[in-house]
């Protein structure tokens, strides 16, 4: 499993040959701090790294890389919203926000179980609500 912490979320991030299920959940930002310790910069822009630098409390490499997300593997994204941000910046501007979202590539094993326990009559979705409850943490 891998962590990458960037600015956005892109479908030519997935293998798009054989579908994906993704859990996309918000997070605060205590829980993205504890994350982004974890993760490997994919921020493309200078002045977006160090605004995330500044409310996370570390700083934050500008590294424009592409990158392949594969099962189990997240992306936790700092979306920047109420405008552009500013040539130079490293704080937020008045009237913007940095919202911490967390994306998950669950792996297909955990949704074929799913549909296998669904399709059975009274059958439980252990594995599939341990697994998501994992995800969840």
């Amino acid at each position: 499993m891998k962590i990458f912490l960037g600015n956005a979320f892109s479908l030519q991030m997935l293998d798009l040959s054989s579908g994906n299920t993704l859990v996309i959940r918000p997070v605060t930002e205590e829980e993205a701090k504890e994350v982004a310790k974890l993760a490997t910069s994919c921020v493309g822009h200078a002045d977006t790294a160090a605004v995330m630098s500044s409310q996370l409390g570390f700083d934050v490499l500008c590294q424009r890389t592409n990158v392949a997300l594969a099962e189990e593997d997240q992306l936790l994204v700092g979306q920047f919203s109420g405008g552009r941000l500013p040539e130079g910046a490293t704080t937020l501007p008045e009237g913007t926000k940095l919202s911490w979202i967390l994306v998950t590539v669950v792996p297909k094993q955990v949704m074929q179980d799913y549909d296998n326990l669904a399709a059975c009559s009274g059958a439980s979705l252990v594995k599939y609500n341990e697994y998501f409850a994992k995800v969840r943490q």
